[in-house]
């Protein structure tokens, strides 16, 4: 497997091991080859087929809802294969089959949405002008369903898949040696990855600066690798399985580094060389390797300032929706605040926002008012600062309502990074810095993660991969899986 897919976040440099190893390991990664490319081509096929069905079942429920009246032209075969293959060909343009997962699979559900409100667009159109035989009011009923359709197959065969690649089926077992941001980055797409057929099976941090596994991050922490405190040990490679090795650069200085990679080499497996993040917050890179040199170069992304000015204007008009529809429960709210808790209904509090201005949030207060001040947050329900109604709206996030109005004026939006305290901000490295690149939000990443409960500046990788990644379908995305996340009772 080449390092291509993990260029995706990391670029990387081969550095391979000896040939007797290469051959002793060349009927495995045959095999393994032969079973990602199944892997690919059952996802064309099953995409395609998801497109056809929702367009079938699209003009069913059409048909249906028009009760006596005569039916509607069924599409024909032609006509449903040419838009399946549309879609499919669509969603490899918007980059649906790259090999790395994203994180929290929004990624996917983003590429989802764009390609049902792109069917939508192009749907609607074929039917406005009787270009086809294709009623307006199976249009929107087949974009929804394909959005459905869609998003239940690329979970079931994610899901497929994932099973293959923690068998060890399609992946080879790796080590990850390093440790901070950047290994827990790579380990979460490593193991949400299955098509990158690389398995991180063990970490090993020289610098002893890790305690305990590591965890991936992701809406549970089921998934964790041992972290071995010790320089790069053959034997206990070999013992776990280790195929190749995995060493992240940033993590380690030029001489510690160079050590680390004559100890992978002295055990005779390929090694590759994680560069790091090296990218801005505010756009993606491409790579060039001029005669053995990478080089990395910022892509200018000419749609950031139309997604700004739709994202303000969807929050404008979200949020005075939203106020309008909540304004009951918010009164309900604030008359059980005021009847069982002495003191101010509204909680306030200096947060910083976007470019590290200043800004006044508003919550319901849940604590005691002795107890409110410019501390930690409570990270437990059980916390006693936390009144008995306060525990309520909590649980129910009832509490984050009055945001809604720092999101009609604009020092929030519906979705971003959560806003620190300045006294944490103050102590920002530069790379914790990029989460001030963008306005912060109700909702986002870690608020849906199951790191949720922890610090926010203990993880950092949700805001920084949302700075990096964000976009209008993205955002959606992540309001779809805050509906799903709230349902789920969290």
């Amino acid at each position: 497997m080449s390092s291509a897919g993990i260029n995706l976040s990391f670029p990387t440099l081969a550095f391979h091991g000896t040939a007797s190893v290469a051959e002793a390991q060349s009927d495995r990664e045959g095999t393994r080859r032969l079973a990602h490319t199944a892997m690919v081509a059952s996802e064309l096929l099953m995409d395609g087929a998801a497109a056809a069905l929702a367009l079938q079942m699209g003009w069913a429920v059409a048909s249906f809802a028009r009760s006596q009246a005569a039916a509607y032209p069924q599409p024909g075969v032609i006509f449903t294969v040419a838009v399946a293959i549309c879609i499919v060909a669509f969603l490899e343009r918007i980059g649906a089959y790259r090999p790395a997962k994203s994180l929290l699979f929004v990624g996917e559900t983003a590429m989802v949405l764009a390609v049902s409100s792109s069917a939508f667009l192009a749907l609607a159109v074929l039917s406005a002008t009787r270009m086809v035989a294709l009623p307006m009011r199976e249009v929107p009923v087949t974009s929804i369903i394909l959005f459905l359709c869609l998003l239940i197959e690329k979970t079931s065969m994610h899901m497929m898949e994932q099973k293959l690649h923690e068998r060890g089926t399609t992946s080879t077992k790796v080590a990850l040696c390093g440790t901070g941001l950047a290994c827990r980055r790579l380990y979460t797409t490593l193991i949400n990855s299955p098509k990158l057929g690389l398995y991180p099976s063990v970490v090993v941090d020289p610098s002893a600066s890790q305690s305990g596994p590591i965890v991936e991050s992701g809406y549970s922490l089921k998934r964790s690798a041992e972290v071995l405190s010790e320089d790069l040990n053959c034997s206990t490679l070999r013992k776990a399985g280790v195929e190749k090795v995995l060493v992240i650069a940033s993590s380690f200085g030029e001489y510690d580094l160079k050590r680390t990679l004559e100890a992978a080499a002295s055990c005779n497996m390929p090694t590759e060389i994680c560069a790091g993040d090296i990218a801005t917050a505010s756009s993606s890179v491409e790579h060039q390797d001029i005669d053995g040199i990478v080089m990395v170069r910022p892509l200018q992304n000419n749609l950031l300032d139309v997604y700004k000015l739709t994202k303000r204007s969807f929050d404008a008009i979200a949020s005075a929706i939203l106020i309008l529809l909540f304004g009951p429960i918010m009164l309900a709210v604030a008359a059980a605040i005021k009847r069982t808790s002495p003191g101010n209904v509204l909680f306030r509090q200096q947060r910083v926002g976007r470019g590290g201005q200043l800004f006044t949030i508003l919550k319901f207060r849940s604590m005691h008012e002795h107890a409110c001040g410019d501390g930690f947050s409570p990270t437990s329900g059980a916390d006693s600062r936390i009144s008995g109604v306060g525990r309520l709206l909590r649980k129910t996030s009832l509490d984050e309502l009055p945001q809604l109005f720092n999101v009609l004026r604009g020092e929030m939006s519906l979705v971003g990074p959560r806003p620190e305290m300045p006294f944490i901000v103050e102590k920002y490295t530069p790379l914790e810095s990029r989460r001030l690149a963008v306005t912060p939000g109700i909702t986002g990443l870690w608020q849906i993660s199951a790191h949720r409960k922890d610090l926010i500046h203990n993880n950092m990788q949700y805001d920084l991969y949302y700075v990096r990644h964000r976009g209008f379908f993205m955002d959606i995305a992540i309001l779809f899986h805050t509906i799903g996340f709230a349902m789920r009772g969290h």
